[in-house]
């Protein structure tokens, strides 16, 4: 109830622009929501939650630890490649890797999808000039 009433009042924080009040419920709701019997669509939603407010940091930290194995959910496996995948640094790591290889198993053409350009349903095609995604791309998505 505690997090409810700390998701409700974060939003009433920013409109009020009473931004240091707002953080603090967002780090209470960081803090707290371990607690909670959460499935991976409440996941999701509270990763976006975060996300919605730019606290990309904490959008990640909710997904990460739901993203290793084959069973992660496909949904999550999506949200955070999107949340990342832009981001060079980010993808030259083992761990963004692994969950692309997990992403392609589960959905090839959603994944592929992901380098088209952002008005045709994908993130952009700038994704190329990462090498890494480069690679990724020419192996898995080249038709």
């Amino acid at each position: 109830m505690l997090v409810n009433h700390a998701i409700v009042m974060a939003e009433v924080h920013m409109l009020r622009g009473e931004y240091a009040k707002k953080d603090e419920r967002m780090d209470f709701i960081l803090r707290n929501y371990h607690d909670l019997p959460l499935g991976e669509r409440d996941h999701l939603s509270l990763a976006q939650y975060f996300a919605s407010f730019a606290n990309y940091d904490q959008s990640l930290r909710v997904l990460e630890p739901l993203l290793t194995g084959l069973d992660a959910d496909e949904d999550l496996l999506f949200y955070y490649l999107n949340l990342t995948i832009a981001d060079p640094m980010t993808t030259a790591r083992k761990e963004h890797a692994d969950i692309r290889a997990i992403a392609l198993s589960k959905n090839k053409k959603r994944f592929c999808d992901l380098f088209l350009p952002f008005g045709k349903g994908g993130v952009t095609f700038q994704l190329l000039d990462d090498p890494v995604l480069f690679r990724t791309y020419c192996e898995h998505c080249q038709h």
